[in-house]
């Protein structure tokens, strides 16, 4: 039936949306990575600076694939429970 078909068309709208929100993040995570590495070889009297830097974006680019996910299976239950239960 029709809610069936709203319900399963949100949770993968919902898919699509986490994996979308969550590749970008991951694809700076590894650019800002390489870059490190290169900066560690060139530089390795700023290893601190460098590595401590390096930490704050992985955590960054980690909380944005979170809100991505969180963001996705919100709209995705929202969805889900208005069109199944009425």
């Amino acid at each position: 039936d029709s809610m069936t078909l709203i319900a399963a068309a949100s949770i993968i709208v919902a898919g699509i949306t986490t994996s979308f929100g969550t590749m970008a993040p991951a694809l700076a995570e590894g650019r800002a990575v390489a870059a490190a590495l290169g900066a560690l070889a060139q530089q390795p009297d700023a290893a601190a600076t460098i590595t401590r830097t390096l930490y704050r974006a992985c955590a960054q680019s980690l909380a944005s694939e979170n809100a991505a996910l969180l963001a996705a299976m919100q709209r995705a239950e929202k969805i889900s429970a208005s069109c199944c239960n009425n």
